[in-house]
């Protein structure tokens, strides 16, 4: 793989690993809480009146998220049920001598915390967290990709205590599919759409060395203008909203089809043998004037994708467009089927196991904030399946598990990844492969 994500290599040298080798602690290590709220200390301003505060930020930030990972809480008022059912737990953990804040409490803190501070804090958390598993899985990592996706949050959409229907909330997700992490949540404002926040979070990263793949929504030139400036690369999908370009891609596909250069992959998913024929067409074939107003542009890419049903034998043939300015065809297709890592890896998951689609918070702040603390959570999720239970549960079993046995769960994921034995076990399987 061109691209190495650091949660496949993860999974594929954790299965290679006797895990009884690894010390798992039998109490809770103080020092994960402690560096939390360190983190929150120092990147996010409390903005409250401090003759009103009864609850430290940190604290209500550490509890929400305990509740939402521990708890498989959905809102404010089952968080303030979680913590208090587990009072005396948490209370060990963070000094309560005010007791448990309301839900109104936790509602409020959440609607006047800055989406960008907050999203911050979740990285810089991760990536403490998992900065020693990255310096030893990053292998031959040398291109980033990251996927630009929006999520409609569709339980944000009616006003408290009446039936009057607004519109939802939705956020903009930028997706390191290299990493399986969130780069950034972006509330939209109702009155506009994707198209400009995404042009200015793209314009604040530094993209050298990554490609950026996004649906057609995104096909903008003044957002591919945004990529090359930045130094990146880009694979993005082309349909009608680019109608007259769209249609000369479609004939000049059609006319040189049999002289293209292809790569073909197949595979099984969702019942169905797939097979993937991914074609490349330089550009100077496209008859249309578009061509010389994208960025960079080199490459037009179809791909094709025929599906038999294995059980109706219903067959299906599909083809999608898409402008890069890679050459390379093996790499464009790995970008491509790696996009949809945001849809499957992340998005899907937080709809089935964090119930997203049904949060019925309507403050945008307030709701962007609780999918950021939701995302963080699922990440370490997704890094604590192949550790506990020996990988035997799904993610959602995994979750639940961490409800009915909240302190001992937490001891073992924290033990795990807290765990240099672990890490020095990876190194020595990738060391193994590369004398192979």
């Amino acid at each position: 793989m061109k691209i190495a994500n650091i949660l496949l290599n993860y999974q594929k040298y954790i299965s290679k690993i006797d895990l009884s080798d690894v010390v798992v602690s039998s109490k809770l290590n103080n020092k994960f809480i402690v560096k939390l709220i360190a983190i929150i200390e120092d990147n996010i301003n409390d903005t409250r009146k401090s003759y009103l505060i009864k609850y430290k930020l940190e604290h209500i930030i550490v509890l929400a998220f305990l509740a939402i990972l521990c708890g498989g809480c959905d809102d404010f008022v089952e968080i303030e049920a979680f913590c208090k059912t587990k009072y005396p737990f948490l209370n060990k953990l963070l000094s309560l001598t005010n007791g448990v804040p309301s839900h109104d409490t936790f509602r409020r803190v959440f609607m006047i915390i800055d989406c960008d501070a907050f999203n911050k804090i979740t990285l810089i958390f991760l990536n403490k967290l998992l900065k020693r598993l990255r310096k030893v899985l990053k292998v031959d990592n040398n291109i980033k990709h990251i996927a630009v996706d929006g999520k409609v949050l569709r339980g944000s959409s009616r006003l408290n205590n009446t039936s009057k229907e607004i519109k939802h909330t939705q956020n903009l997700n930028v997706y390191d599919a290299s990493e399986g992490i969130v780069l950034s949540t972006t509330p939209i404002d109702k009155k506009t759409n994707e198209i400009p926040v995404a042009k200015q979070v793209l314009s604040t990263l530094s993209l050298k060395n990554t490609v950026v793949s996004a649906d057609a929504l995104h096909t903008q030139k003044a957002t591919v203008a945004i990529i090359t400036s930045k130094g990146g690369d880009y694979v993005l999908g082309v349909k009608t909203n680019q109608s007259n370009f769209h249609t000369a891609i479609i004939d000049s596909f059609t006319q040189n089809k049999s002289k293209l250069k292809t790569k073909i992959t197949d595979g099984t998913a969702h019942n169905n043998l797939e097979k993937r024929t991914f074609y490349i067409m330089n550009k100077k074939l496209v008859n249309d004037s578009q061509t010389k107003k994208w960025n960079n542009l080199k490459n037009i890419i179809i791909y094709e994708k025929e599906c038999i049903n294995k059980v109706t034998s219903l067959k299906t043939i599909e083809a999608r467009y898409y402008i890069s300015s890679l050459k390379d065809l093996d790499l464009i297709a790995e970008v491509i089927r790696a996009h949809w890592e945001i849809e499957n890896n992340m998005i899907r998951f937080l709809d089935i196991l964090f119930k997203e689609d049904s949060i019925s918070i309507v403050n945008s702040k307030s709701i962007t904030n609780f999918s950021i603390l939701n995302k963080m959570c699922l990440t370490l999720l997704k890094y604590a399946k192949p550790l506990v239970h020996n990988n035997k549960y799904s993610l959602k079993t995994l979750r639940k598990s961490f409800t009915w046995g909240m302190e001992e769960e937490l001891i073992n994921i924290l033990s795990y990844i807290d765990d240099y034995k672990l890490i020095n076990l990876i190194k020595e399987e990738i060391e193994k492969e590369k004398r192979k």
